[in-house]
């Protein structure tokens, strides 16, 4: 059930889904996963290990029994089953995004009341979260410190409350909000290998708070190569409205091996529907 704060309304056009953008920054990568028992949809059938919990396939236990018993040449037989002819299922199914949002909360974000287009679009992608499953965790970067304002949670309530309640003002440390977003992510992937992490920046790309006491800007482009050794697809969102005064927004999607968006591309294809 969608949370009742999340309005009801039509579907996001495709193009500005959270998770249409996502599977564009990781091409060639499956989001599925085989497994040997529990949820998801039966895709294969193997030879059936006594010795695990897996999970009976009863149609193709049958069926292999029938293949071997007509593949005889003897006298007919009563129909038996043999060990050798139990079959398991195999299954798919999908596995859960880990999130992390890298929000930009200094004081550019005030301009054009940035924060708040931010925070509605922020509601929207909690909103695809929380009918996915996925976990979500919020970084928020102001001032000369970042901080985990919402480690990763599947409680998309309390992931709701941390966008509202976010404060604005200061200078931009972008390196270090992305770098603390690497950390939780890593710490989630150690709870659980099978997640897919993704790191979502949503900013104007404009970094002048050093992380190191070196240039802030390539700080910020090693964390973002980082990021993709680390095998994190990473989603930079731009809050600048302005073509004439995008930030490097485009160099560090690039230099993550992510993908590039506008808010206002994505609102704009929101309401073309």
């Amino acid at each position: 059930m969608i949370p009742p704060s999340f309005p009801e309304d039509r579907p996001l056009d495709p193009a500005a889904s959270l998770e249409h953008v996502i599977r564009v920054s990781m091409p060639g990568r499956r989001r599925r996963r085989l497994v040997h028992s529990g949820m998801g949809a039966a895709v294969q059938s193997r030879s059936f290990d006594p010795g695990k919990r897996e999970d009976l396939d009863l149609l193709g236990t049958l069926l292999t029994a029938a293949r071997r018993l007509s593949g005889g040449s003897g006298t007919p037989e009563a129909f038996r089953l043999l060990p050798s002819d139990l079959r398991r299922k195999i299954r798919e199914r999908r596995t859960a995004y880990a999130l992390v949002f890298v929000v930009d909360a200094s004081s550019s974000m005030r301009n054009r009341d940035r924060i708040q287009t931010a925070k509605g679009m922020l509601s929207r992608f909690l909103r695809e979260s929380y009918i996915r499953r996925d976990r979500v965790g919020l970084v928020a970067f102001r001032h000369d410190l970042s901080s985990l304002v919402l480690p990763l949670t599947s409680n998309i309530f309390r992931a709701e409350r941390a966008v509202e309640d976010l404060p604005v003002g200061g200078r931009t440390p972008l390196a270090e909000g992305m770098a603390l977003g690497l950390r939780a992510l890593l710490r989630e992937r150690s709870r659980d290998p099978e997640s897919v992490p993704v790191m979502i920046i949503v900013s104007d790309g404009k970094p002048n708070q050093s992380l190191y006491g070196g240039d802030p800007l390539e700080e910020a482009l090693s964390v973002a190569a980082r990021v993709a050794r680390n095998k994190t697809a990473l989603v930079f969102i731009d809050t600048e409205d302005d073509p004439l005064a995008f930030g490097y927004g485009p160099d560090l999607a690039r230099a993550g091996s992510g993908v590039y968006r506008t808010m206002t591309s994505l609102r704009g294809a929101s309401r073309a529907r």
